[in-house]
């Protein structure tokens, strides 16, 4: 009958624990469109002959789209 009290209690003092303890803090909100480094995504296309997704700045631009090297570029537009 003991043992049945001690646990009886054991389990109403982890509930009122739980119930009146605060949440973990998160800090702030994490910002849309950052990463956890702080680097904002790069803009991404697909070269329009391989169909190879490379970043927007690394691309080389042609008549009819982007393309990954100056060799696809050359090939495609000839």
């Amino acid at each position: 009958m003991k043992l049945l009290i001690y646990v009886a209690v054991l389990i109403l003092g982890v509930w009122l624990w739980r119930a009146h303890r605060q949440p973990p803090s998160k800090g702030q909100p994490p910002v849309p469109g950052k990463s956890k480094s702080g680097a904002l995504p790069h803009e991404m296309v697909a070269c329009r002959a391989c169909a190879m997704h490379i970043p927007a700045a690394e691309a080389v631009v042609g008549k009819l789209g982007s393309y990954c090297c100056a060799e696809h570029m050359n090939h495609s537009e000839s």
